[in-house]
């Protein structure tokens, strides 16, 4: 995780005034606490908040659907969320966003006590299932990878419920079986797995290819053998991809952190109306930078600039880095 921060540093949009409002702050749309989201959100906004006034605050939220809908109505203005989710609001006519980057996989991981009688996802068949939160991504995986094994939903029964409170169901025998998209390893599955023996359940043969084969954003995955205390086998699955994303209001209001990073036989200057620029100023969407290097190439947004280029700053981002000669 600390790669991907490292790399969406550069990339998170701070907000103008018009933006944000008064008190700078920005809602950061996340989902149920024992997920990576809302670590993930909690990790880059601390890594932002180091260098920056900026002040974040992170939103627990039901997950991706919630987010795009919370995106919509100008609640947030930054979130995360699933490409299926994000497809099925784009053919529903809800596009009022952007994708700033693509985070990573996130697995859909069905799990179970080691001790249940439930060894095949055809064995959910009239047990009590957590299915996640309502508007959530895991709800939506979770109901097409049952249909995909014939299961609809009079043939189990159903409950939402966030991560956590389904792992102490569980734990406690109240449902027989909880759904987790998330990215591995998921903190409340391996604190589950630390306090009781568990399995998790395969997503294989006629099921997987009826996944993949139905959806594009479905990939085949898998969970290495060890990512969770007694895991001793692979667990072959489906993943989706998670997406980073900014609402049209912060869009067309940005404004950008520049970075500089010098090889050490590399001198770059970058001016904006003839007074130089420090790394981490603000720079806004339409300002005009002039670069002057020498010893080395500079790149913004992959295009090389030159001594004497004027650039014009558009899009979500403006990154400028140093390579040697």
């Amino acid at each position: 995780m600390k790669k991907i921060i490292a790399l969406l540093l550069p990339l998170l949009i701070l907000c103008s005034l018009t933006a944000c409002g008064s008190s700078k702050k920005i809602r950061f749309g996340t989902a149920g606490i024992g997920g990576n989201y809302y670590l993930f959100g909690q990790t880059l906004t601390e890594y932002v908040s180091q260098d920056t006034d900026l002040v974040f605050e992170v939103k627990e939220t039901a997950g991706s659907a919630a987010n795009l809908r919370l995106l919509q109505e100008n609640y947030i203005s930054v979130a995360i969320a699933q490409t299926d989710m994000i497809d099925e609001a784009v053919k529903s006519g809800n596009s009022d966003f952007s994708a700033l980057s693509a985070l990573y996989t996130e697995y859909c991981q069905i799990v179970v006590r080691d001790d249940s009688e439930i060894k095949t996802v055809s064995d959910l068949r009239g047990k009590t299932v957590s299915v996640g939160e309502e508007e959530s991504g895991t709800a939506q995986n979770a109901s097409q990878i049952l249909s995909a094994y014939g299961i609809s939903d009079n043939l189990l029964k159903t409950r939402n419920m966030n991560y956590t409170k389904a792992a102490e169901a569980l734990k406690n025998g109240e449902i027989d079986a909880m759904f987790v998209t998330a990215g591995i390893q998921t903190s409340v599955i391996e604190s589950l797995a630390k306090e009781l023996p568990i399995r998790l359940l395969q997503v294989e043969g006629n099921a997987l290819s009826i996944l993949t084969d139905s959806y594009d954003f479905y990939d085949v995955a898998v969970i290495p053998a060890g990512t969770y205390t007694g895991q001793d086998a692979d667990v072959s699955t489906i993943g989706v991809k998670s997406i980073l994303l900014v609402g049209s209001k912060i869009s067309e209001n940005a404004a950008y952190t520049l970075t500089i990073t010098q090889a050490s036989n590399t001198t770059v200057t970058v001016t904006r109306n003839g007074v130089a620029l420090a790394t981490g100023a603000t720079i806004y969407q339409g300002d005009a930078l002039t670069i002057s290097v020498t010893g080395g190439t500079v790149t913004v947004n992959s295009t090389d600039w030159i001594s004497g280029d004027t650039h014009n700053v558009t899009g979500n981002v403006a990154v400028v880095s140093t390579a040697s000669a």
